[in-house]
């Protein structure tokens, strides 16, 4: 990640970037990860309550296709960091909610805690549509691998650590006050990874986007081959894996009957196996491409999605070395 005038080096105010990924992730997991949907869940949630808050940030990505059109005229930089100052303000009903254990319903807690996920997402969904365009504009197509990779590694690294500390702070059996302390957390990381995400420079925009404004080609996009074949994969991803972490939760939580924290460490595993193939990526994906890589974690999903269904079907006993 170090600075310099070969073409290989990263671009400078980049290593900003990394800091605000691993900070970012670190403030977001415990309001769209496994803590959040247990949380849901100590307040009564159905597992039909679970899935739709966990699919809520999936859901408001869609709204990038509206939000396209006015992100050249505000500048990227301004639009994601506009979008992630006005989102943490939701996490304030959320530091809130626990603290009115007792005073009001859990059906009314519940209430709260979806209306706010509700806005956190819809701002943050609206916000990310400026996302790609100022990477692009940041980084060399040349390094954008490496620059993935280590992308890859402080998600990785800030989601495995936010999750550590998570089961620490729960424990086996939280009292609801507990989770005020986490998302207070959220709320602490979530504002330090403005502060880096400020120190990234902004991608200049072409001002013919900013002058004339018109409508996406659908028609001709739709046209090409190749998108509607990427359109397709991420179809059919999106449905085999879209509800596969409120089902580990539930099932681990439930039938299984692990503690908050098992079912904590469990999760974040996954991020700890992102970290190990960190070696791996570093030097083959801008040389291999994505699409032999990609088949091979499709290989090893496929694997682990038929482990699930061996413990689901009591085939294979679910311990923690198994389950994670």
């Amino acid at each position: 990640m170090s600075e310099g005038n070969n073409s290989s080096a990263f671009p400078k105010g980049v290593n900003y970037l990394f800091l605000f990924f691993f900070f970012n992730f670190i403030s977001c997991l415990p309001l769209m990860g496994s803590p959040m949907l247990l949380y849901a869940e100590s307040l009564g949630a159905s597992a039909k309550i679970t899935g739709v808050i966990f699919g809520l940030t999936p859901l408001m990505v869609a709204l990038q296709i509206p939000a396209a059109g006015y992100v050249s005229q505000s500048g990227y930089k301004r639009f994601i960091v506009t979008g992630w100052t006005i989102r943490l303000i939701f996490v304030l009903p959320l530091i809130a909610v626990p603290l009115l254990h007792g005073r009001i319903s859990q059906e009314a807690q519940l209430a709260i805690v979806i209306g706010s996920l509700f806005c956190f997402n819809l701002i943050r969904g609206i916000a990310s549509t400026a996302w790609f365009p100022w990477i692009t504009g940041l980084i060399p197509e040349n390094i954008r691998g490496r620059y993935l990779t280590w992308e890859n590694a402080c998600y990785s690294l800030g989601s495995l650590l936010c999750l550590l500390l998570s089961a620490l702070l729960l424990g086996s059996n939280p009292p609801s006050a507990k989770f005020t302390g986490l998302f207070t957390f959220s709320l602490i990381t979530g504002l330090i990874s403005l502060w880096f995400v400020y120190q990234v420079p902004d991608a200049p925009v072409n001002p013919e986007e900013v002058s004339h404004k018109e409508p996406a080609p659908w028609r001709e996009i739709l046209r090409h081959s190749s998108f509607r074949k990427l359109l397709g994969v991420h179809f059919v991803w999106a449905i085999l894996i879209g509800g596969l972490m409120p089902f580990i939760v539930k099932y681990l939580k439930g039938p299984v009957g692990m503690d908050y924290d098992s079912v904590i460490y469990a999760d974040a595993a996954k991020y700890l196996g992102g970290l190990v193939t960190l070696w791996f990526l570093h030097s083959r994906l801008d040389r291999l491409g994505s699409r032999p890589l990609m088949m091979l974690a499709g290989a090893a999903w496929f694997i682990i999605v038929l482990a699930l269904i061996g413990m689901s079907s009591h085939l294979i006993e679910a311990k923690m070395v198994v389950v994670c």
